[in-house]
Order: C-alpha cells, then structure tokens, then sequence
C-alpha cells in the first residue's frame, strides 16, 4: 500500500491490516479500489472481507464505482462508516438494501495513569503465554476461525489463510496455553510507530478467566517497548472487550458503524 495510506490515523492503520492480510492468503482471489480517500477490499470466499470505507459527504458522487466494485458476482459486502447521521443516512438512501449489521468503538491507549499493567499481564493459575512460533500458527488459526465462527468451506485453506499472516511485516502474535493446551491466540500489528492490538481470540470454554485483559496488557506493554507512539484498536459497542479496554487505559475516540447489504442476488439498490 501506498505510505500515506498508512499513517497515524486510526481508520487507516485498521485499513491497512485488511488490506495485509488479504494480500498474503495464499488461497482465494482478491481485487483492491483506491479512489481519492475511497477505499475497497474484495476477496473471494470471504464476506467480511467484501468491505469499503472512507465515504463522506464531499466524495458521494464515487459511492457508486465503490458499491459496483464490491457487488461483483452478486454476493453481500460491508461498508464502514463514521458516526455521522449526515453520512449514515446518505448511505441509506443510495442503498435501500442496506441493514445495520453492528457497531465498533475505535479506542486509544492515553498513558499508563494509575493503570498497573504488569499487574494486569499476569495470567491465571495454569495458564502461560509464549510467542507464536510458525508451527504454533496451525493451532492459533484453529482457534481463530472456531471463534469467529468462520464456518469456511474449505477448512484446510482457511486455515492456511490465517497461518499466513505471520509473515506481514509488523506483526507478532502470541498462544496462551492452560495446561500445555492452546486456549486463546491474540496479535500486535505496528506501522509507522502506530500499533494496533488485532486477532485477539480465546475458545469459549476458556473465557471469564482474565485472559483476554492480561493480553491487552502485554500487548500494550510490548507496543511501548518497540516505541508505538500511539496504541489502537476498537472493540464492538456493548461488548466485554471494550470494558477491558476502558479499564487498562484506553478512551473512546470515535464510533464506527457497519452496515451489509445482501447483494444483487437478494435484491439490488
């Protein structure tokens, strides 16, 4: 990607890790839109990964060349937005189809405060943590699509897919084990001094154990010691996730919606 698409913005670093990932996956097809501050991602099989961004009021007359890029074949797609009602409702009215899918408050770690972090990183009885190593990467994928609830037709290639992002510039990723087993596996993604805490996933029988706080805590302590000048990430609206995230340091920066859109086969815009 071109470097001004990859600066200290928040919206661009999490662009930047979609576009990443998707440029490594070894199976499937993939097609990429840049217009202006217009952004589209297109790869096949995967409908998350069927998604635009960056629309606003000034560039509506490009809305459509995103929306015609990302229907090709027919399928749904996802378009990110910004919590601005002006925009939200320009969105509907070019695509009547469309329907709120969910909502994700983009957060940024402030300073450390009264927040004690190597307190918070310290895991449960039982359970250790270590960097994820290229043979540790097939269980991290399992645990990955299990609980995202990928469902891939094809599991084996689904599952090299996620193997494969170890190999993006920038990211390093670590398994928690309870016992010698591999329970959880989360990730630290860092460009341009600007890191972002992502595929963050623990198995659902191992949750409500601390996991998932005493990896934000490493995450962000690992980002300072490689010298992020800033910490993102964002969490869904009414989730555990951004409870934890309030409480280790974070703030809330600004709310994005998602909407999907069912595609040309379930009727078009």
């Amino acid at each position: 990607m071109a470097g001004e698409i990859i600066q200290t913005e928040h919206g661009a670093l999490y662009e930047c890790w979609d576009w990443e990932r998707v440029k490594v996956f070894p199976h499937g097809a993939c097609a990429f839109l840049e217009s202006g501050r217009l952004r589209g991602i297109r790869f096949e099989p995967v409908e998350f990964f069927r998604r635009g961004w960056g629309l606003g009021l000034d560039n509506r007359n490009e809305w459509s060349g995103l929306f015609d890029f990302l229907a090709v074949g027919g399928g749904s797609f996802r378009v990110d937005v910004p919590d601005w009602p002006e925009v939200v409702a320009a969105l509907r009215a070019d695509l009547p189809a469309i329907e709120s899918d969910y909502s994700d408050v983009m957060v940024r770690w402030t300073g450390r405060g009264g927040v004690d972090l190597d307190a918070a990183a310290v895991l449960g009885n039982g359970l250790s943590a270590g960097r994820v190593t290229s043979s540790g990467m097939h269980a991290f994928a399992e645990i990955y699509l299990r609980c995202f609830e990928a469902e891939p037709r094809d599991w084996v290639a689904a599952r090299e897919n996620v193997m494969a992002i170890r190999q993006i510039p920038g990211w390093e990723g670590w398994m928690v084990s309870k016992d010698g087993v591999p329970v959880a596996g989360f990730g630290l993604f860092i460009r341009d001094g600007v890191a972002f805490l992502s595929s963050a996933a623990t198995l659902p029988e191992h949750r409500r154990l601390g996991i998932q706080r005493s990896l934000i805590a490493r995450r962000v302590l690992r980002a300072l010691e490689l010298g992020a000048e800033r910490i993102v990430t964002y969490a869904h609206r009414e989730g555990t996730s951004l409870k934890n995230l309030l409480s280790l340091g974070f703030e809330a920066e600004s709310i994005r919606h998602t909407f999907r859109h069912p595609g040309t086969t379930q009727g078009n815009r």
